[in-house]
């Protein structure tokens, strides 16, 4: 998964293992030995049964993952063996240092994936083959109130610092470098300077495939207001047959509360895996709403 900065890209400095960012496709990138090389990516080979929950970084991805895994294993919290969601679920970006990971090519079918990567730069297959994604989109506020508490306390930062941020905004060798304060994190979202691209630019490029008959476009609100009843869209969306027990089964195990608690979804393996600062805030605050 390791990946080497191509002389067609852009790099700028970074902080311990985000050590460089990179633009392909005219959208910011991770370049070290845990990422993903999106050129790569797009050739990924990808399974007919394969599904992919995509999303803009903090916008109730973990929450869809537990979903569709649940949907997937007939609602059996027990098929997760004792496995966090992202070893079950890998990122297609992104490999955590500490988790241990199936080969992708040995996965059992069928095969769950998450990523962050705009449509621009998804896996070919996973349009030719026209595999199943699920989208959530969310509030931008909300997305940027999440996600500068999420960075904010991470010894991993993949933010650089450059032209339009907050001019309280450190060099792109501070490890702080976005998390000043809400304001220079909102400035980075602004001017594009976060990974993985723009906000409205990435929701546009899904939604656009919304009538495609292989993407699910969801929004994360409808999800928390309702969330039998996404439940229940998720299992039509993957063909899915679920009793009401089983409705009310996935409902519990992946209620904000249960989530929060639950070592194998709530992001702990951050902390235990020395990325986190052990004294910082829950990952999962809120649920929505700053």
């Amino acid at each position: 998964m390791a990946m080497e900065a191509s002389e067609s890209t852009e790099t700028t400095g970074g902080t311990k293992l985000f050590e460089n960012i990179f633009k392909y496709k005219g959208v910011n990138f991770i370049c070290n030995e845990f990422a993903d090389d999106p050129m790569k990516m797009e050739n990924m080979k990808c399974r007919d049964d394969d599904v992919i929950v995509a999303t803009f970084p903090k916008s109730g991805t973990t929450f869809t993952q537990e979903i569709t895994w649940l949907v997937l294993h007939d609602a059996d919290p027990k098929s997760r063996d004792g496995k966090n969601f992202d070893e079950r679920m890998p990122e297609i970006g992104y490999s955590y240092p500490g988790n241990k990971y199936v080969p992708r090519d040995e996965m059992e079918s069928p095969r769950i994936f998450k990523t962050h990567y705009p449509w621009r730069t998804l896996p070919r297959e996973a349009k030719e083959k026209k595999c199943k994604i699920i989208y959530v989109s969310r509030n931008f506020q909300d997305v940027v109130v999440s996600g500068y508490f999420m960075v904010k306390d991470r010894y991993l930062v993949p933010m650089p610092a450059g032209k339009g941020a907050n001019e309280t905004a450190k060099s792109s060798t501070d490890p702080l470098v976005s998390t000043d304060s809400m304001r220079s994190y909102f400035n980075q979202m602004a001017y594009d300077q976060v990974i993985f691209g723009n906000y409205f630019d990435h929701n546009l490029e899904y939604w656009e495939q919304r009538d495609s008959g292989h993407v699910l476009f969801l929004f994360y609100e409808d999800l928390v207001e309702d969330l039998a009843g996404g439940v229940r869209c998720i299992a039509e969306f993957l063909g899915k047959q679920l009793s009401d027990d089983q409705v009310s089964a996935i409902v519990a195990e992946t209620n904000f509360e249960r989530m929060r608690t639950n070592p194998l979804t709530n992001w702990n393996f951050l902390t235990k895996n020395g990325l986190r600062d052990p004294n910082a805030a829950p990952i999962m605050r809120k649920g929505i709403g700053p």
